[in-house]
């Protein structure tokens, strides 16, 4: 099956941030807030995605 194909029959795309968007490592600012580094490649492949399918994004949270 080729790479259209398969993402021909995406319904859900469900990701978790840490280790999938990041390299799962986090850093800190100056006033000591938690930064995490993003591929923008990562981000610019869903947005295709979700636009060649039609789909909407939903982002949760389980920060605390």
């Amino acid at each position: 099956m080729s790479t259209d194909q398969t993402a021909s029959r995406v319904r859900l795309l469900a990701l978790d941030v840490d280790g999938v968007l990041t390299d799962g490592c986090i850093y800190y600012g100056n006033d000591g807030e938690e930064l995490k580094p993003f591929n923008i490649k990562d981000g610019l492949g869903i947005k295709l995605l979700l636009q060649a399918r039609g789909l909407k994004e939903q982002l949760e949270s389980d920060f605390r």
